[in-house]
């Protein structure tokens, strides 16, 4: 009698045991292109877990344990929340970013396809651009945003999209010298907007690298972030 009840009993423990041991996570937005994320979370005890994936071309995944459901929290580089949701061990949270919001599905604790508002954002403001040497223009957010930093990166690939974008380009150069910015677009030919940016990162926290393309809308929203 005792050997028939202490099977059934070792089953149940063994699957216990062997249950999930982590939650995944993909999250896809265009608009965070490539960069280095933070994700928070709580586990049972009350420790806090932060673990730093990367972004690629608008894709991330990550991974996390936690045997109880758990707030997860993900900021981008520039310290702006992104999103958050509840997590638990064998959860497969799939994450996608639409005009409206984020769409979750996948987290146990909730129904499939839940729509969250958009989370609090770092917005784009346009920073005031020396155009001359003695003067200086705001431009309006809205248009396609090229950075580049020096004479090199303005490559064939990058003038044919400043060119192919020339109604709506800002073409801003990161550099403090007037005389650098001018030798480096003086056969431009220029009918776009153009000019040179001396502070660089601390007027424009989306900029971590160039060149880089940004396409803002009129509300300074980040709609595409592309490495060019």
């Amino acid at each position: 009698m005792t050997n028939k009840f202490l099977l059934p009993l070792l089953l149940l423990l063994f699957a216990a045991c062997s249950g999930p041991k982590e939650f995944n996570v993909e999250i896809d937005s265009e608009s965070l292109g490539t960069q280095k994320l933070t994700v928070v979370y709580t586990l049972p005890d009350g420790n806090r877990v932060v673990i730093e994936p990367t972004a690629v071309d608008g894709h991330l995944k990550f991974s996390g344990s936690s045997a109880e459901p758990s707030t997860v929290e993900v900021f981008t580089s520039s310290g702006a929340k992104l999103v958050n949701f509840t997590a638990i061990n064998g959860d497969k949270i799939k994450i996608t970013f639409g005009p409206e919001g984020a769409i979750i599905s996948g987290a146990s604790d909730s129904p499939a396809d839940t729509l969250t508002s958009p989370t609090d954002t770092v917005r784009f403001i346009p920073p005031a651009i020396i155009v001359g040497s003695d003067s200086s223009e705001i431009w309006a957010a809205e248009g396609i945003w090229v950075f580049t930093s020096s004479a090199t990166e303005r490559t064939k690939t990058v003038m044919d999209t400043i060119r192919n974008n020339k109604k709506r380009v800002r073409d801003v150069m990161i550099t403090s010298g007037f005389d650098t910015w001018h030798d480096a677009t003086r056969y431009d030919s220029a009918t776009w907007h153009r000019g040179l940016l001396p502070e660089g990162p601390v007027a424009i926290p989306q900029l971590t690298s160039t060149p880089l393309l940004l396409e803002v809308d009129s509300t300074g929203q980040i709609l595409r972030r592309q490495k060019l």
